[in-house]
């Protein structure tokens, strides 16, 4: 992850705070990325670090925007970042959810907040599916068990674009 300081802060107050037996039982990460930077390419690694000291995880607001205009080399880099993280989400068996924060280029929030930049959806402006995710973890078995609830599920036009059964 891009701050580790954050991150150790972070995991020693959590320590602190079980050792004074204070009810803590998950933490949420926000997952506001930018293709124009990396990926965070330790974020498995730091949720587990979290999921060892007993705590479920969620990434609760991930996004993927990136510099304007669109290309089909960006939306290669955004789809594998989503897939990334979905790969990462799953392979922490603490993981119990993935929100994507906004479904649509034509709400998004992003243009707003960062100048010249958008598309961070999984959908473009007219609800069209830019790209289909799937996450090798999700057939590779053992860590995914299957329930009746998604741990994430996203249809358009009656299409799975994203679907991730969830954990018992």
């Amino acid at each position: 992850m891009e701050r580790p300081p954050k991150i150790e802060t972070t995991l020693n107050i959590v320590k602190d705070l079980k050792a004074e037996r204070v009810p803590i039982h998950g933490i949420g990460f926000q997952g506001h990325l930018g293709i124009q930077y990396d990926y965070p390419g330790d974020w498995a690694n730091v949720m587990q670090r979290f999921a060892d000291l007993g705590l479920e995880v969620a990434v609760t607001e991930l996004d993927v925007r990136m510099v304007l205009p669109v290309t089909p080399e960006k939306l290669a880099t955004q789809a594998d970042y989503y897939r990334r993280a979905l790969t990462d989400c799953l392979s922490v068996r603490a993981c119990r959810e993935l929100t994507v924060w906004g479904f649509t280029d034509l709400h998004s929030w992003v243009p707003g907040w960062f100048d010249g930049e958008g598309a961070a959806t999984l959908m473009d402006e007219n609800y069209a599916p830019k790209t289909r995710i799937q996450s090798p973890a999700v057939s590779e078995g053992p860590q995914v068990a299957p329930t009746t609830a998604p741990l994430l599920s996203l249809r358009t036009r009656g299409k799975a674009l994203l679907s991730v059964k969830g954990r018992k």
